[in-house]
C-alpha cells in the first residue's frame, strides 16, 4: 500500500510538475501567430506602398515627357497642349464654378443609366437563363441588337426626348443593358452540374438554389459586367452630349477642341476619367455589401 501511494504520489507531483509546461506552449504558439501575422501586414503594407509609389512614378515621368516634348516643339503644342496649361485650365475652369454643372449633368445621367440598364440586364439575364425556351427565341433578336452600334441611337432619342437628361439617359442604359444581359445569363447558366445535382438531391427549391447556388457563382460574372457598364455608361452619356444636350462634360469637349483650346479640353477628358472611376468605385462597394448580406443571410 505503501508502495502505490507513492506511486500515486510521485504520478501527481509529476503531472503538477508537467502542467506549467503547457502554459508556456500556449503562450509562445500565440507569440508565434502573431509574429506571422504582423509580418504578414507588413509585408501586404510595403507592397501597397511599391504599387503607388510605381504608379506616382509612371505618372511623373509620362508628365514630364509631356511637357519636354512640348517645350521644345518636338510635337505642336497647340495641338497637344502641356501639362502646364492643363493645371491652368483646371484652376480657370474650377473658379467659374461651371464645371459642377456639367459635372452633375453628365454624373448623373451616367449613375441612372448604370443602374437602370444594370437592373434589368441582371434581370432579364436570369429569367432566360432559367428559361431555356425563352433564351432561344429571344436568342436572334438579342444578337441583332448587340450588334447595333448603340450610341448611333442618340440623334434619334434627342428628336423624341429633347434635351434633356431622358435620352442621355437611355443611350448609357441601352450599352449597360446588353452587357450585364449576356454575363449574367452565362454566370447563372455555367454552374458546375455536379452542384446542380447536389442542389437537387437535397430538395433544395427553385429560390434556395438560386440564392445560395447560382447567385453567388454569377456573382463574378455580374460584377464584371458592372464596371464594364459604368465604363460604357459614361460613354453613351457623352456621346449623346456630344450630339446635343443643354449641359454635360461632352458639349464643354466640343466646344474646347472646336476654339482650338487642348488645355481645357485634356481638363475635361480627366473628369470624365475620374466620373467612370467614381462609378467604378461605387460598383465595387455595392460588391462588398452584397457579399456581406448574403453571408448573413446564410
Amino acid at each position: 500500500m505503501n508502495q502505490r501511494s507513492q506511486m500515486a504520489e510521485g504520478t501527481t507531483s509529476e503531472g503538477s510538475a508537467m502542467r506549467p509546461d503547457s502554459a508556456p506552449d500556449e503562450s509562445g504558439v500565440g507569440a508565434l501567430k502573431a509574429q506571422v501575422l504582423g509580418r504578414l501586414v507588413a509585408t501586404r503594407r510595403r507592397r501597397l506602398l511599391n504599387v503607388w509609389m510605381i504608379r506616382v512614378a509612371v505618372l511623373a515621368v509620362a508628365l514630364s515627357l509631356w511637357q519636354v516634348a512640348a517645350n521644345r516643339e518636338w510635337v505642336p503644342s497647340q495641338l497637344v497642349s502641356k501639362p502646364t496649361e492643363v493645371f491652368r485650365s483646371f484652376g480657370d475652369y474650377f473658379s467659374t464654378g461651371d464645371i459642377w454643372t456639367d459635372i452633375w449633368a453628365t454624373f448623373e445621367a451616367s449613375l441612372l443609366g448604370l443602374v437602370i440598364g444594370g437592373l434589368l440586364g441582371i434581370l432579364c439575364g436570369v429569367v432566360l437563363a432559367k428559361n431555356e425556351t425563352l433564351a432561344q427565341a429571344f436568342k436572334p433578336f438579342i444578337t441583332t441588337l448587340t450588334a447595333l452600334p448603340r450610341v448611333a441611337l442618340a440623334p434619334i432619342f434627342l428628336v423624341w426626348f429633347g434635351l434633356g437628361v431622358t435620352p442621355k439617359v437611355l443611350v448609357a442604359a441601352s450599352l449597360v443593358f446588353f452587357v450585364l444581359l449576356l454575363n449574367t445569363s452565362a454566370g447563372v447558366s455555367n454552374v458546375d452540374a455536379d452542384i446542380r445535382f447536389l442542389s437537387r438531391s437535397l430538395a433544395m427549391t427553385r429560390w434556395q438554389r438560386f440564392k445560395s447556388v447560382e447567385f453567388p457563382s454569377a456573382l463574378p460574372s455580374i460584377v464584371a459586367g458592372l464596371r464594364l457598364g459604368a465604363v460604357y455608361s459614361v460613354l453613351g452619356v457623352i456621346v449623346s452630349e456630344m450630339v446635343a444636350s443643354m449641359a454635360g462634360l461632352g458639349q464643354v469637349l466640343v466646344t474646347a477642341t472646336t476654339n482650338l483650346q487642348m488645355g481645357r479640353a485634356f481638363a475635361v477628358i480627366v473628369v470624365i476619367t475620374a466620373i467612370a472611376t467614381a462609378l467604378d468605385l461605387l460598383v465595387s462597394i455595392a460588391e462588398r455589401r452584397i457579399r456581406r448580406w448574403h453571408v448573413r443571410g446564410d
